[in-house]
């Protein structure tokens, strides 16, 4: 049988004990799961009357960690935990809001920009790619470049023996 009193106090000891009232504890939650290579937790399913957080349990990119701490023992300087998020953020290609942290990070070369305009995009350095044994990631990421693309147009041209001047037209044009 169950004791309906040990029910109704055991999900205020969780709640005060496991979800800190305090922000600046629910940043070092942040802090030590993308520091151990667990990515960002997730706070997507909570509403305004309750607050769900999931932190992932596994290391989803041991080698960003590695990455990361060799950079900053090689330059000797040492990131903040925003720097650290933000670097996160980019790892998982969504967009970067602080232009201090974006601007140190392209001087130290952690990572790259792809694009010149307002449209551009921010990646890891293909530095990253090689010590994690996957540069076909970053080609993909990087994107080729407009030269590249019609020598590989002109190469499946010659390929194929169809060389119409309406396709040559359109994929030229500009």
């Amino acid at each position: 049988m169950r004791n309906p009193g040990v029910i109704v106090y055991w999900p205020r000891v969780l709640v005060k004990s496991v979800l800190p009232n305090d922000p600046a504890r629910v940043d070092d939650i942040f802090e030590k799961a993308i520091r151990d290579g667990k990515g960002s937790p997730d706070l997507s399913k909570s509403d305004a009357y309750s607050v769900r957080l999931s932190i992932p349990a596994q290391v989803k990119d041991k080698d960003f960690i590695l990455y990361i701490e060799r950079i900053t023992n090689e330059r000797q300087v040492d990131l903040s935990f925003e720097e650290i998020y933000e670097l996160e953020k980019i790892r998982e290609n969504q967009k970067v809001d602080n232009a201090g942290s974006r601007n140190k990070f392209l001087q130290l070369g952690i990572i790259e920009q792809v694009g010149r305009t307002s449209g551009a995009r921010y990646i890891l350095s293909h530095k990253y790619y090689i010590h994690k044994g996957k540069s076909g990631i970053y080609t993909r990421l990087r994107g080729l470049s407009r030269e590249h693309k019609k020598e590989l147009i002109v190469q499946h041209l010659r390929k194929t023996k169809k060389d119409t001047r309406g396709i040559l037209r359109m994929r030229f044009a500009s």
